[in-house]
Protein backbone atom coordinates (compact mmCIF):
# COMPACT_ATOMS: atom_id res chain seq x y z
CA UNK A 1 0.00 0.00 0.00
CA UNK A 2 2.71 2.70 0.72
CA UNK A 3 3.55 2.48 -2.46
CA UNK A 4 0.40 2.75 -4.31
CA UNK A 5 0.07 5.97 -1.89
CA UNK A 6 3.39 7.08 -3.23
CA UNK A 7 2.35 6.92 -6.65
CA UNK A 8 -0.94 8.65 -6.35
CA UNK A 9 1.25 11.63 -4.31
CA UNK A 10 3.77 11.52 -7.59
CA UNK A 11 0.59 11.55 -10.17
CA UNK A 12 -1.10 14.57 -8.07
CA UNK A 13 2.12 16.57 -8.62
CA UNK A 14 0.95 16.67 -12.60
CA UNK A 15 -1.66 19.69 -11.13
CA UNK A 16 1.57 21.68 -10.03
CA UNK A 17 3.28 21.10 -13.59
CA UNK A 18 2.50 23.71 -16.33
CA UNK A 19 2.16 22.81 -19.94
CA UNK A 20 5.28 23.85 -22.35
CA UNK A 21 3.43 24.31 -25.10
CA UNK A 22 2.10 28.13 -24.73
CA UNK A 23 5.00 29.33 -22.52
CA UNK A 24 6.76 30.85 -25.69
CA UNK A 25 3.11 32.61 -26.82
CA UNK A 26 3.37 34.70 -23.66
CA UNK A 27 0.77 32.92 -21.98
CA UNK A 28 1.68 33.89 -18.41
CA UNK A 29 0.00 30.29 -16.12
CA UNK A 30 -0.49 27.60 -18.69
CA UNK A 31 -2.77 24.70 -18.15
CA UNK A 32 -1.31 21.61 -15.64
CA UNK A 33 -0.12 18.73 -17.16
CA UNK A 34 -3.15 17.46 -14.84
CA UNK A 35 -5.85 19.74 -16.50
CA UNK A 36 -4.70 19.15 -20.00
CA UNK A 37 -4.79 14.59 -19.11
CA UNK A 38 -8.54 15.14 -17.62
CA UNK A 39 -9.95 16.48 -21.17
CA UNK A 40 -8.02 14.28 -23.08
CA UNK A 41 -9.66 11.25 -21.54
CA UNK A 42 -13.12 13.10 -21.99
CA UNK A 43 -11.90 13.75 -25.49
CA UNK A 44 -10.58 10.44 -25.80
CA UNK A 45 -14.21 8.97 -24.43
CA UNK A 46 -16.15 11.07 -27.10
CA UNK A 47 -14.13 10.22 -29.60
CA UNK A 48 -14.13 6.02 -29.34
CA UNK A 49 -17.53 6.39 -28.99
CA UNK A 50 -17.70 8.36 -32.11
CA UNK A 51 -15.50 5.65 -33.86
CA UNK A 52 -16.63 2.13 -32.45
CA UNK A 53 -13.28 1.42 -30.78
CA UNK A 54 -12.80 0.19 -27.22
CA UNK A 55 -13.85 3.01 -24.89
CA UNK A 56 -11.91 1.24 -21.98
CA UNK A 57 -8.69 0.96 -23.70
CA UNK A 58 -8.60 4.39 -25.08
CA UNK A 59 -9.71 6.19 -21.93
CA UNK A 60 -6.83 4.02 -19.91
CA UNK A 61 -4.16 5.24 -22.60
CA UNK A 62 -5.87 8.91 -21.88
CA UNK A 63 -5.75 8.61 -18.37
CA UNK A 64 -2.08 7.40 -18.09
CA UNK A 65 0.02 8.91 -21.13
CA UNK A 66 0.95 12.01 -19.41
CA UNK A 67 2.42 10.34 -15.75
CA UNK A 68 5.98 9.82 -16.71
CA UNK A 69 5.74 13.62 -16.75
CA UNK A 70 6.03 14.22 -13.17
CA UNK A 71 9.75 12.37 -13.71
CA UNK A 72 10.89 14.39 -17.01
CA UNK A 73 8.86 16.82 -17.04
CA UNK A 74 6.71 18.27 -19.90
CA UNK A 75 8.73 18.64 -22.97
CA UNK A 76 7.63 21.57 -25.92
CA UNK A 77 8.51 20.30 -29.44
CA UNK A 78 12.03 22.28 -29.19
CA UNK A 79 13.15 20.63 -26.65
CA UNK A 80 12.03 16.90 -27.54
CA UNK A 81 14.27 17.81 -30.80
CA UNK A 82 17.97 16.87 -28.05
CA UNK A 83 15.86 14.38 -26.18
CA UNK A 84 14.45 10.58 -26.62
CA UNK A 85 11.64 11.45 -25.49
CA UNK A 86 9.97 7.82 -25.91
CA UNK A 87 12.61 6.43 -24.45
CA UNK A 88 12.86 8.79 -20.72
CA UNK A 89 9.42 8.06 -20.72
CA UNK A 90 8.98 4.26 -21.06
CA UNK A 91 11.66 3.81 -18.71
CA UNK A 92 10.06 6.60 -16.01
CA UNK A 93 6.61 5.04 -16.63
CA UNK A 94 7.72 1.12 -16.64
CA UNK A 95 9.53 2.00 -13.12
CA UNK A 96 5.84 3.75 -12.04
CA UNK A 97 3.70 0.94 -13.14
CA UNK A 98 5.83 -1.38 -11.49
CA UNK A 99 5.76 0.24 -8.45
CA UNK A 100 2.18 -0.39 -8.37
CA UNK A 101 1.45 -3.75 -10.09
CA UNK A 102 0.15 -1.94 -12.63
CA UNK A 103 2.61 -3.80 -15.74
CA UNK A 104 -0.51 -4.10 -18.30
CA UNK A 105 -0.93 -0.70 -18.17
CA UNK A 106 2.77 -0.18 -19.46
CA UNK A 107 1.83 -2.09 -22.86
CA UNK A 108 -0.90 0.66 -23.39
CA UNK A 109 1.46 3.33 -23.61
CA UNK A 110 4.20 1.57 -25.56
CA UNK A 111 0.79 1.02 -28.31
CA UNK A 112 0.35 4.57 -27.72
CA UNK A 113 3.79 5.97 -28.56
CA UNK A 114 3.88 3.25 -31.45
CA UNK A 115 0.42 4.04 -32.87
CA UNK A 116 0.03 -0.04 -33.23
CA UNK A 117 -3.74 0.26 -32.96
CA UNK A 118 -7.09 2.06 -33.72
CA UNK A 119 -7.35 2.67 -29.91
CA UNK A 120 -4.06 4.29 -29.84
CA UNK A 121 -4.82 6.83 -33.16
CA UNK A 122 -7.74 7.60 -30.96
CA UNK A 123 -5.64 8.30 -27.90
CA UNK A 124 -3.13 10.20 -29.43
CA UNK A 125 -6.01 12.36 -31.88
CA UNK A 126 -7.19 13.08 -28.59
CA UNK A 127 -4.16 14.44 -27.03
CA UNK A 128 -3.92 16.89 -29.59
CA UNK A 129 -7.12 17.49 -30.29
CA UNK A 130 -6.97 18.90 -26.80
CA UNK A 131 -3.91 21.38 -27.15
CA UNK A 132 -5.84 22.44 -30.45
CA UNK A 133 -8.75 23.37 -28.09
CA UNK A 134 -6.88 24.82 -25.61
CA UNK A 135 -4.50 26.87 -28.52
CA UNK A 136 -8.08 28.34 -29.77
CA UNK A 137 -9.02 28.70 -25.52
CA UNK A 138 -5.95 31.33 -25.36
CA UNK A 139 -6.10 32.68 -28.77
CA UNK A 140 -9.86 33.71 -28.31
CA UNK A 141 -8.86 35.61 -24.87
CA UNK A 142 -6.08 37.29 -26.85
CA UNK A 143 -3.07 35.51 -27.04
CA UNK A 144 -3.23 35.48 -31.13
CA UNK A 145 0.01 33.78 -31.37
CA UNK A 146 -1.37 30.59 -30.01
CA UNK A 147 -3.09 30.39 -33.63
CA UNK A 148 -0.01 29.13 -34.71
CA UNK A 149 -0.25 25.94 -33.00
CA UNK A 150 -3.82 25.32 -34.73
CA UNK A 151 -2.15 26.12 -37.88
CA UNK A 152 0.71 23.42 -37.48
CA UNK A 153 -0.63 20.20 -35.35
CA UNK A 154 -4.17 19.43 -36.80
CA UNK A 155 -2.26 17.48 -39.51
CA UNK A 156 -1.24 14.73 -36.70
CA UNK A 157 -5.25 14.06 -36.61
CA UNK A 158 -6.06 10.54 -38.21
CA UNK A 159 -9.45 9.27 -37.41
CA UNK A 160 -12.38 11.45 -39.30
CA UNK A 161 -14.05 12.08 -35.87
CA UNK A 162 -11.04 13.82 -34.64
CA UNK A 163 -11.23 16.00 -38.05
CA UNK A 164 -14.47 17.14 -38.06
CA UNK A 165 -14.76 18.12 -34.54
CA UNK A 166 -11.60 20.04 -34.87
CA UNK A 167 -13.47 21.61 -38.26
CA UNK A 168 -16.05 22.37 -35.68
CA UNK A 169 -14.10 23.93 -33.41
CA UNK A 170 -12.16 26.35 -35.89
CA UNK A 171 -15.49 28.01 -37.06
CA UNK A 172 -16.60 28.84 -32.79
CA UNK A 173 -15.55 31.34 -30.43
CA UNK A 174 -14.87 29.39 -27.50
CA UNK A 175 -15.70 31.69 -24.89
CA UNK A 176 -19.70 31.47 -26.09
CA UNK A 177 -19.57 27.79 -25.08
CA UNK A 178 -22.85 28.79 -22.89
CA UNK A 179 -24.74 30.91 -24.63
CA UNK A 180 -28.36 29.56 -25.20
CA UNK A 181 -28.18 27.42 -22.26
CA UNK A 182 -29.24 30.23 -19.86
CA UNK A 183 -32.83 29.73 -21.40
CA UNK A 184 -33.42 26.33 -20.88
CA UNK A 185 -35.55 24.98 -18.43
Amino acid sequence: MKEIAKFIFEAGSLKRIRRAWFKAEGVPNPESVAEHSHRVTIIGYILAKLEGADVDKVMKMCAFHDIPETRIGDLDKVAQRYINKDKAELQAFTEQMKSIGAEDIIELLEEFNNKTSKEALIARDADSLELLFQAKEYADSGHKGCLYWMEKNDRYLKTESAKRLFKEMKSMNSTEWWKGLENLS
